[in-house]
């Protein structure tokens, strides 16, 4: 287990639910939203890695933020928003488990956070806290 590894289950996660908040753009992804579209940017941002004891065997806890920015066209409401932030949510729930062994991600829990207005955009950021572990050696 990695952070590529972590950050391809917590996307493919997401991309589950395209067909119901829209178009999803990765970090590093070419995208010109048009037409006023809505759609939705993911990042992934590794934070702490610690070492966690359990009887005899290390393990490596690998700790992760991933952050879905859902964009809707300024002036439009805030319904459609709000609705599909609680569509990601509902893919994040806490003890949610992602991957196949031995690639396990842990959700610990998603939240949102207020909405951001933009020149031209509105927007609402989903918040997805999670980890993997990783038997030290």
């Amino acid at each position: 287990m990695d952070i590529t590894t972590i950050r391809s289950l917590l996307l493919t996660q997401l991309r589950t639910a395209a067909g119901e908040i829209g178009t999803i753009v990765a970090e590093n992804e070419t995208f010109n939203a048009k037409n006023r579209a809505h759609w939705n940017r993911f990042t992934f941002t590794p934070i702490e890695t610690s070492v966690e004891t359990t009887g005899a065997t290390p393990w490596t806890r690998i700790g992760g933020f991933a952050t879905i920015s859902i964009f809707e066209p300024k002036g439009t409401g805030v319904d459609s928003l709000y609705a599909r932030a609680e569509t990601v949510k509902s893919l994040f729930k806490a003890s949610t488990v992602l991957g196949a062994e031995p690639d396990f991600v842990h959700v610990e829990k998603s939240w949102s956070e207020g909405t951001i207005e933009e020149d031209v955009w509105t927007q609402v950021q989903v918040l997805v806290r999670c980890y993997a572990f990783v038997q030290a050696i």
